[in-house]
């Protein structure tokens, strides 16, 4: 299913979308680029997000929700000499008024160091636009998934925390850490 070109977010929606410099390139550093979302970029990322396909009125729901709090954003990494897309990351504030980080890659940009790459430049992009708001960035990872602890360690993120969680894809008990990033 390909995101259709045509869905209307409404008034609201729309001048949000605006307001965060649709396409426009944020921030370059070596072979990749960080730059705003485009509406096409939307469906991509709530799918890799959820991890399976959304229905039109998931996406709604899922997009609706985002863009709703002023502070979050989403940033796509993509290669700086063409506009493939290979991850993306976020930035959003939490009910705590903690802000958390995110990141998603695909797969076939995995283990090229894109991942580290990304995750500090979403630092360095946090420090440079919410530097009055907070003074860390908190993550959270599964102590299971090794390879992303390791990525963020080598972005600058320590370990702070280490808290049970129930996994939303099998309903199982796990621990994931919580780490931190200072702004």
């Amino acid at each position: 299913m390909s995101f259709p070109h045509t869905i209307d977010f409404g008034p609201e929606k729309e001048e949000l979308l605006r307001l965060k410099g649709e396409g426009e390139r944020v921030m370059e550093w070596e072979t990749v680029a960080l730059r705003a979302v485009k509406r096409t970029d939307i469906y991509d990322f709530f799918k890799v997000e959820a991890n399976r396909e959304l229905s039109i009125e998931d996406l709604y729901k899922h997009t609706h929700e985002f863009l709703m709090n002023r502070y979050n954003r989403l940033l796509i990494g993509c290669l700086s000499s063409e506009d493939t897309t290979i991850g993306d990351i976020s930035i959003r504030e939490h009910e705590d008024d903690e802000f958390y980080f995110g990141i998603n890659m695909k797969k076939e940009y995995r283990g090229y160091g894109f991942g580290t790459k990304l995750t500090q430049m979403g630092i360095e992009y946090a420090r440079d636009h919410y530097h009055d708001l907070v003074d860390r960035l908190l993550l959270k990872v599964d102590t299971q998934n090794q390879r992303a602890v390791h990525v963020y360690q080598k972005a600058g993120y320590q370990i702070i925390d280490e808290r049970p969680y129930v996994a939303e894809d099998s309903g199982c008990e796990r621990t994931q850490y919580v780490m931190e990033a200072l702004l």
